[in-house]
């Protein structure tokens, strides 16, 4: 298994842990961003589940045969194994056979995205965002919307700049969930595509659920990227709960030349960017407390543009 896989894999199983209510998070393999998205500052990482049929997997209603739970944990081993080529055949059959299976076409589209390397290979990951659509699409008709299939759709579509089929799933998904975490997946992907609208949308976002780190972040890391350095500050509290979010009011800090409350908030994520990078735009020219800090960042950018999973 390669380190870019490796990494995705583990920062999957996070993700599973924080949304284990949801149906079937911990096969995502590819999308979130191997820098400081990853963690919890106060939670270890899960090992992985020995047996993946143990997972917290809740088949919907046409997903009940013993056929299908065979071929859809048999392809979904394989991917928690490394051996992704290994469950493209499966997960084709599986869909021959059972092709409004939303399980599978979220499935598919994680294994797409792998093999599109990043959304490298256009035609890939425009495969990767038909089943991602699908499977959204999917779980409204079952009258629910799933959080981690909403970033799935998020991340490709907003790749492929197809702002249309963006506008137009996201429409249907807020109008069913117009929940914190929907508006983010929403406006992680207009701030990709430049769209003005990604201000109203992330704000909103923060609005939503006053408490989300992960909205937050998203609305700060838009509000510096477009220069707007002292809104950070009124954003972000300094009470912050995220050791990423004192990383972002020491960027806005030191801009605004407060470089003494910078260095403190530096110092409170210092040790975690070792493991988890900042992103590289977020690094200060010339900054000597960035250095002396001991701030890691990401060699480049890259990965996944979607919600924030920062420690």
């Amino acid at each position: 298994m390669n380190s870019t896989v490796s990494t995705r894999l583990i920062l999957t199983l996070l993700l599973f842990a924080f949304l284990a209510c949801r149906p079937d998070p911990a096969v995502k393999g590819a999308r979130p961003e191997a820098s400081a998205a990853a963690a919890s500052p106060s939670s270890p990482q899960p090992a992985p589940a020995a047996d993946t049929r143990q997972s917290n997997f809740v088949p919907d209603p046409n997903e009940t045969s013993e056929d299908f739970r065979d071929r859809y944990h048999r392809a979904r081993q394989l991917m928690g194994s490394g051996d992704w080529s290994a469950a493209e055949r499966p997960l084709q059959d599986a869909l021959e056979r059972y092709p409004d299976s939303r399980h599978l076409h979220q499935l598919y589209a994680d294994l797409l995205w792998d093999r599109s390397e990043n959304g490298k290979d256009r035609a890939l990951l425009r495969q990767a965002a038909d089943h991602a659509v699908r499977a959204a699409e999917l779980g409204l008709q079952q009258g629910f919307v799933d959080v981690r299939v909403a970033d799935q759709v998020s991340n490709d579509l907003g790749l492929l700049g197809d702002r249309e089929a963006l506008n137009r799933i996201f429409s249907r998904l807020l109008a069913r969930d117009s929940s914190s975490a929907i508006y983010l997946s929403y406006g992680s992907a207009l701030g990709r595509l430049g769209d003005p609208r990604a201000e109203e949308i992330l704000r909103k976002a923060v609005e939503t659920e006053r408490d989300s780190s992960e909205a937050m972040t998203a609305y700060a890391e838009w509000l510096l990227d477009h220069g707007r350095d002292a809104e950070v500050l009124t954003l972000v509290p300094e009470s912050a709960g995220s050791y990423y979010l004192h990383f972002l009011r020491g960027v806005a800090l030191e801009r605004t030349n407060r470089p003494e409350e910078a260095q403190k908030e530096y110092a409170r994520f210092a040790k975690y960017s070792q493991t988890f990078p900042a992103p590289q735009r977020y690094r200060v020219p010339g900054s000597r407390i960035q250095a002396a800090g001991g701030i890691r960042f990401t060699a480049e950018e890259g990965g996944r543009v979607g919600r924030s999973r920062r420690p």
